[in-house]
């Protein structure tokens, strides 16, 4: 029955094993061993080799498409061109916003009539990428990776998207270092990123870099 929407099927790899194991202890004890171990115990060892998603797909998007996302909210925020602030406003901005944990705009607030200017269609998407993330179960989705990755903002602006959505476990953020420039300055571009402690304190001390 999925007239119930999404509390009417299974998104949680261990809710549905919780289930199973429930019908496999029932027909175990009620004489019905050979039912019970066969296909039945094929589901739940996939299941718990595989879980529902078989594997779980990683999200990737360009750098610039994230700055002009939040340089669209910080204009509609009346806070300014995102785009026009110095790497290091935009870190202390992005941290702040980060430790606050809370959302920058409204869901839906760039379809609303009167603010085409400041959310394009291209923006639109991205915003609403990061929603249909914060809506995925467990396991569903792995990393996210930022093409053209350059600077710390690129990463901590991505995790932010992700918080404003209303992820409450985000995805881990891969920054993809693509160009030989962007290769040479990726480990300070990193220390200044493991130097913020409202990035540290979201990561907890693990990143994965490409």
């Amino acid at each position: 029955d999925y007239s119930g929407g999404s509390k009417s099927i299974y998104l949680d790899t261990k809710d549905l094993c919780d289930d199973l194991e429930l019908i496999y202890r029932s027909l175990e004890e009620t004489g019905n061993s050979p039912i019970a171990r066969g296909g039945l115990t094929d589901l739940i060892r996939n299941l718990n080799c595989f879980g529902l998603t078989l594997v779980p797909l990683d999200l990737r998007q360009e750098s610039d498409r994230h700055e002009d996302a939040m340089d669209a909210i910080t204009r509609y925020l009346g806070q300014g061109s995102y785009k026009g602030w110095d790497e290091d406003t935009k870190i202390a901005w992005l941290g702040k916003q980060i430790s606050g944990r809370r959302p920058l705009v409204g869901k839906g607030t760039w379809r609303k009539d009167g603010n085409s200017h400041f959310f394009t269609p291209e923006v639109i998407e991205v915003l609403e990428t990061f929603e249909m993330a914060a809506e995925q179960g467990p396991g569903t989705l792995g990393a996210y990776v930022i093409s053209q990755a350059t600077l710390a903002s690129d990463v901590m602006c991505v995790l932010l998207l992700q918080l404003s959505a209303g992820s409450d476990e985000p995805l881990r953020v891969a920054p993809l270092f693509e160009t030989l420039d962007d290769l040479k300055g990726a480990e300070g571009t990193m220390r200044k990123l493991w130097d913020n402690s409202a990035y540290m304190g979201r990561c907890g001390g693990k990143q994965e870099i490409m």
